[in-house]
């Protein structure tokens, strides 16, 4: 009898055992499944939510802390919660951790139908697509886990939830289009003790292409269909019919507003389509953003479609006038560096040539050569010819130099005078701070507005030259069209222009900022559409269809003054008179200046002597005359 009572409870230890190694084994189990979902949706930690049970609480408790002992294994931080602070955890983890690009993952055990319930009340009018979710689905809960009826987990179209039912080795994945229904996709099938393998979100996406023909409400600018040449409109009309198409959705055009819309700075309340969006009258705003961080508070971009550059838009000039600076810009500042250096060499060793007897150098002498070198280089002729043949080689090599310079510099300076180039009013930034004669458009109710009163590092400093408010323009065409009518400078983005380049009605010159804008399609604050547009986007943009599509409406329009009979003026000789003008002035100014000495050295001298400077002038020129005559009887 004893030995069948010891061989009874041997047996009875023995399935305990197994048993308890059972159990264990699919508890680990559960944490790898687990650790491989939080891999997949790269998350940063596990939050399991459980329904306690006070009838089996050490049973619980002891697989709860078998549980965390496996995830802290594989350096997986986890946290136990219960359906009763389920509520208060979502509130927390969506407002202590919004900035977090890293998200928990929610592993949720639904065992009855009361843990659904809970849940579905919870998650009512909240978004739980902030989060990722793995859920275990017990046969208990009574639902349907092949085709869930209606909505049961509050689900919209980018909800991440993943889930895996009682008894079913097959991983799904729940989302949904409608607010009352449940779309189902096999993902994966799960083999126990085996890692699992997720497809990529490609394999997922592409079942969320049939949008099941939903329709989308569209936001338009409301003067955008009047404009002439409406390029940015029909570009994003046709991207969004070439959206609609490829994911089976419908659009509807329910807002059109005169404004983009920007915050307030006095009342801190949107305008405009901004405060349409903020308020969810629309889902896609067809219409390009600038991307700022001021306004993903109120909602979500696309991926950027463009990338601008901003500029100052100025009318150019009708007349062209010759810059003095053309005269200087055949050569750089080297070559000019080395034509004076060899200048002066040329003086001096013309110098030392000449100097055959004195052992000092002449100052006068000296400048006398360098004339006679810069006459040479001028295409002028020697007062008198060299007589030995080493000043003769000297010369004819100064001669074949000078030919050659002179030729490039004519050939180039014909260039530089002949094909004239309009300049703007102004050159830099800092000029058009203080040049008092233009002013300054930006787009009515654009995001430029807020920049312009928020001390922006650019549009801050010329608040007090903008337009009055009544007075901006609503749209480019009026943008473009007040430059060309008035002295105002027009801040705008090249995208803009290249949207109306050929309507513009007069030639435009700009200066360019260091600021550079992504520009992009906005959606209403965490859209469910976001997630899938912005991949069709891509997939446009890697088939180049984008760009196919950029080329059939925008231009890239270079205008240039029109070219009308170019009469010349005295201002476009003046250069020319004064270098002329400068160099008789300083001619006469040397002149004074040695008669100034003379007569002092006249006065100082011991002999006294009444000499007439006016007599004593003109017998000098009369000298003068009397050498060239003798140079010219010689040269006979």
């Amino acid at each position: 009898m004893i030995f069948y009572y010891g061989l009874f409870l041997g047996i009875l230890v023995y399935n305990f055992q197994q048993l308890e190694a059972l159990n264990r084994t699919e508890l680990v189990n559960f944490v790898a499944l687990t650790s491989d979902v939080r891999k997949f949706y790269k998350s940063s930690s596990v939050l399991i939510v459980y329904d306690y049970q006070p009838a089996n609480s050490w049973e619980f408790k002891e697989a709860v802390l078998t549980i965390i002992r496996e995830f802290s294994n594989r350096n997986i931080m986890s946290q136990v919660i219960s359906y009763a602070t389920l509520d208060f955890t979502i509130n927390f983890e969506m407002n202590v951790r919004l900035a977090q690009p890293a998200n928990p993952l929610f592993m949720l055990y639904i065992h009855n139908s009361d843990n659904l319930d809970f849940f579905r009340k919870v998650t009512t009018g909240r978004d739980i697509s902030f989060f990722t979710w793995f859920v275990f689905i017990d046969n208990e809960a009574k639902l349907d886990c092949e085709y869930p009826q209606g909505n049961p987990f509050n689900l919209e179209m980018d909800t991440r939830m993943i889930v895996k039912c009682e008894g079913s080795l097959k991983i799904k994945k729940y989302f949904s289009i409608f607010k009352n229904t449940t779309e189902v996709v096999d993902l994966a099938i799960w083999t126990p003790g085996e890692q699992l393998v997720l497809t990529d979100d490609d394999n997922l996406l592409q079942v969320k292409k049939d949008m099941k023909g939903i329709t989308l409400r569209i936001a338009r600018h409301k003067y955008l269909a009047n404009e002439p040449n409406n390029a940015i409109a029909n570009y994003l009309e046709s991207l969004v019919n070439t959206l609609a198409n490829i994911s089976n959705f419908k659009t509807k055009v329910v807002l059109e507003v005169d404004q983009y819309g920007y915050r307030n700075a006095t009342t801190n309340q949107w305008v405009g389509l901004m405060k349409s969006m903020d308020e969810k009258e629309a889902d896609i705003a067809e219409l390009l953003f600038s991307m700022s961080a001021d306004r993903m508070q109120v909602i979500d971009y696309t991926m950027p479609l463009m990338r601008a550059q901003t500029r100052f838009y100025v009318k150019l000039p009708d007349t062209v006038k010759i810059r003095w600076s053309a005269y200087f810009q055949v050569f750089n500042r080297n070559v000019w560096a080395a034509i004076g250096i060899f200048l002066l060499l040329l003086s001096i060793v013309l110098t030392f040539m000449k100097n055959e007897h004195g052992r000092f150098v002449n100052v006068h002498s000296f400048f006398g050569n360098f004339i006679d070198v810069l006459g040479i280089y001028c295409q002028q002729g020697l007062p008198e010819l060299p007589v030995n043949t080493p000043l003769k080689m000297l010369y004819f090599s100064i001669l074949i130099l000078s030919l050659i310079l002179y030729a490039v510099y004519s050939a180039t300076i014909t260039s530089y005078i002949a094909v004239l180039t309009a300049g703007l009013p102004f050159s830099t930034y800092d000029e058009f701070l203080h040049n008092k004669a233009y002013k300054l458009v930006i787009l009515r109710g654009s995001r430029d507005e807020l920049l312009i009163h928020s001390n922006d590092w650019l549009l801050g400093p010329l608040e007090n030259k903008m337009k009055k408010h009544d007075e901006l323009p609503s749209n480019a065409y009026e943008a473009f069209q007040q430059a060309c009518e008035e002295n105002v400078a027009l801040y705008a983005n090249e995208v803009m222009f290249d949207s109306i380049s050929e309507d513009v009605q007069c030639a435009l010159g700009w200066l360019e900022t260091s600021r550079i804008e992504n520009q992009a399609m906005g959606l209403t604050k965490n859209s469910p559409y976001t997630e899938t547009i912005n991949y069709y986007i891509l997939r446009l943009l890697n088939h180049g269809i984008l760009s196919r599509m950029k080329s059939a409406y925008f231009y890239k329009l270079i205008q240039l003054p029109e070219n009308k009979p170019n009469v010349i003026s005295i201002s476009e000789i003046t250069p020319i008179l004064a270098i002329w003008l400068i160099g008789v002035a300083t001619s006469w100014i040397i002149f004074y200046i040695e008669i100034l000495f003379f007569k002092k050295s006249l006065y100082k001298s011991k002999k006294p002597s009444h000499i007439n400077i006016r007599h004593y002038t003109w017998r000098r020129y009369h000298l003068f005359l009397y050498k060239i005559y003798q140079l010219n009887l010689d040269t006979r």
